[in-house]
C-alpha cells in the first residue's frame, strides 16, 4: 500500500465514517458509545466542519478511493470559554491498522490546527491501548490524568486517561 491520501471529507464518505465507527463501537472499548449512531449524527458531524474554527474531518483513502480511516477535530466543552480548545480522534478501519493511516490523519490534522486560532487539543483515550497512547505521545500530547472506572461496557469498568497537546 503507498501512503494514502489525506482530504476533507465529503458526503460521499460518510457511510464508510460510519461504518468504520460502527466497528469500532461494537467491537472496542475505544469510544463508550454502545450503539453505532445514526447517519444524522455523521451529517451533522460533517456539516459542523469549520476550518476557521479548528474543526476538521478528514479522511485517509487508499488507491481505490476506499476510506481507509478518519480523524477530526471539534468542539472540548460547550461554555464559550473552551472555544480555544479542540477535542480530537481518530479512527482506523481494522484492515487498515498498523499501515501509518493514523499517522498520516494526525500529520494532516495537526498541520492545520496548528496553523488555527486555538491553543490547545485534548484526547482522551481508554486504557489500555497502547497504539493510540504511541500515536499520540508520538504528536506531542503530554498525559494529564486519568480517570479511574470512568465508563462501563462489555460488563467491564474502563479507565481513560486524558492527554493535552499544546498548537502552535
Amino acid at each position: 500500500m503507498t501512503n494514502p491520501t489525506i482530504a476533507d471529507a465529503s458526503a460521499d464518505h460518510v457511510e464508510s465514517i460510519a461504518a468504520i465507527y460502527a466497528d469500532v463501537v461494537r467491537e472496542s472499548p475505544a469510544t463508550f458509545d454502545i450503539e453505532p449512531p445514526g447517519m444524522d449524527r455523521w451529517r451533522e458531524q460533517l456539516d459542523s466542519v469549520d476550518p476557521a474554527r479548528g474543526h476538521h474531518l478528514l479522511v485517509a483513502l487508499g488507491d481505490d478511493d476506499r476510506v481507509l480511516g478518519y480523524a477530526k477535530s471539534g468542539t472540548f466543552m460547550s461554555r464559550a470559554a473552551y472555544n480555544s480548545t479542540c477535542l480530537v480522534s481518530v479512527y482506523v478501519a481494522a484492515d487498515a491498522r498498523g499501515r501509518g493511516v493514523g499517522t498520516e490523519l494526525y500529520a494532516r490534522l495537526f498541520e492545520l490546527l496548528d496553523s488555527s486560532p486555538l491553543l490547545l487539543a485534548t484526547a482522551g483515550i481508554t486504557e489500555p491501548n497502547e497504539a493510540s497512547t504511541a500515536l499520540h505521545l508520538a504528536f506531542g500530547f503530554e498525559r494529564v490524568g486519568t480517570f479511574t472506572d470512568v465508563g462501563v461496557k462489555f460488563d467491564r469498568r474502563w479507565s481513560v486517561t486524558w492527554y493535552q497537546r499544546p498548537l502552535a
